[in-house]
């Protein structure tokens, strides 16, 4: 019987294939240096030959998507994305648990987007992110730095530091450039605002969720005070 690749996708052929050979499955994988590709809900039968019978014990298993293929890079500003963030937070995090570093998290939030949208429309909202991408990197721009589009509207950066640093300061920085900049966009001056929630502590627990929530939480309260503000704890 011909072979069946499990896994195709951009030259990922035949990584995995299971050829039924009389009453047994050979199961033959090839390494890749691209890494292997899951697709959602694949089911495998592994077969185990009693003795000699030919009897069968199928045993489904539901593997997760692991997609190692795809791109760890937004698109639209050329920041990491949502895919690479989760890959690496959590390791980050527990580096600065161990260390006992600190970790200068923060979220930033275009205030008011949807309006921007509405009123001139996506293409001259895709450029504001991506002139907003290229202010995040000249504020941020040593290589400690890790800048995030988390999604639509929504960024992360974060640092790893020793000594405590002037996270806030910086962070008022780009909030007030932001604020002062003039976008032009396609001959159309639009104005934005960011808000920011921000957390700067050697973590005391090492639970990156909670800590994720905290700056979130921070997040709330800069758009509770009237946006255009850095909150941080």
């Amino acid at each position: 019987m011909v072979k069946r690749p499990l896994f195709s996708q951009a030259g990922l052929n035949n990584l995995y294939t299971v050829e039924p050979t009389g009453s047994s499955v050979y199961l033959s994988a090839q390494v890749c240096a691209k890494g292997i590709c899951w697709y959602n809900y694949i089911t495998y039968f592994f077969v185990l030959l009693l003795s000699n019978k030919k009897v069968g014990l199928a045993i489904p298993l539901q593997l997760a998507e692991v997609d190692v293929s795809s791109p760890i890079e937004d698109e639209l500003t050329g920041l990491s994305n949502r895919r690479s963030f989760d890959d690496q937070f959590s390791k980050d995090f527990s580096l600065a648990y161990r260390e006992k570093l600190y970790f200068n998290f923060a979220i930033i939030d275009i205030d008011h987007f949807k309006l921007v949208n509405d009123k001139y429309g996506h293409q001259i909202g895709d450029k504001c992110l991506q002139l907003l991408a290229v202010a995040f990197r000249k504020t941020f721009n040593r290589s400690s730095d890790k800048i995030f589009r988390y999604g639509g509207e929504e960024f992360i950066i974060y640092s790893l530091s020793k000594d405590k640093e002037k996270f806030y300061d910086i962070l008022e920085i780009l909030r007030d450039n932001v604020e002062k900049a003039n976008m032009e966009v396609n001959g159309v001056n639009v104005k934005i605002t960011i808000s920011i929630g921000a957390i700067s502590l050697i973590p005391p627990f090492n639970e990156y969720e909670r800590y994720l929530k905290m700056a979130d939480d921070n997040l709330y309260k800069a758009k509770a005070l009237g946006r255009n503000k850095v909150v941080i704890a």
